[in-house]
C-alpha cells in the first residue's frame, strides 16, 4: 500500500520525519501504522458501503514522486 498509494506514502513519510520530541517512527513502525490505518479504512468503507477515493496529488505538497523499483 505504501508503494502504490500516494496518500499513504505521504502520511507514512510525515510519521517518519516528525521531530524527535514528537516520537518519529522507524520503518517497521510506520508500516505497522499503515496496516492499522488500512484496516480501519477498510472497516469504514464496508460499513458505509462506499469506495475509496484517492486524494489529488496536488493536495499533498510534501510528496515527491519517486520511481517505483521493479522486481
Amino acid at each position: 500500500m505504501l508503494r502504490f498509494n500516494p496518500d499513504f506514502l505521504a502520511w507514512a513519510k510525515k510519521l517518519r520525519e516528525r521531530p524527535v520530541h514528537t516520537n518519529p517512527l522507524s520503518g517497521r513502525e510506520s508500516v505497522g501504522a499503515a496496516l492499522n490505518r488500512l484496516l480501519r479504512l477498510a472497516f469504514v468503507l464496508v460499513k458505509n458501503q462506499t469506495f475509496y477515493q484517492v486524494p489529488e496529488i496536488e493536495l499533498i505538497p510534501e510528496l515527491e514522486l519517486l520511481p517505483v523499483a521493479r522486481r
